[in-house]
């Protein structure tokens, strides 16, 4: 659903409002996150290839994020869900992707 609406935004008449608007809005919830988007170069354009792969490595990233936060919740002694528990599960696996997605995308930004 995402892509969607990534999409249908960089198709209306003024694709530069939609581009700032997540941008805007990660710098706020996440710091570490504005921190590396702030020094890596110009985002891509919106349907090229590494455009791909940026919304393929938001996405992994917000999943680890919310693995993170269920984290900190088994530490503090809450029981999670079968759910919750596979997404834990799948975290490594994710990061790693992500980790491989970024190197990819270095090598078509040079």
């Amino acid at each position: 659903k995402r892509t969607d609406e990534d999409a249908g935004g960089a198709a209306g008449p003024s694709s530069t409002s939609p581009a700032a608007a997540p941008a805007a809005a990660a710098s706020n919830s996440v710091p570490a996150a504005a921190a590396a988007a702030a020094s890596s170069p110009a985002p891509p354009a919106a349907d090229s290839p590494a455009a791909v792969i940026d919304r393929q490595i938001k996405a992994l990233s917000k999943k680890v994020r919310q693995c993170q936060a269920l984290r900190t919740r088994q530490a503090a002694g809450e029981t999670l869900s079968q759910q919750e528990q596979e997404k834990l599960e799948k975290m490594p696996g994710w990061q790693e992707e992500a980790k491989d997605l970024e190197h990819q995308l270095a090598k078509m930004l040079l």
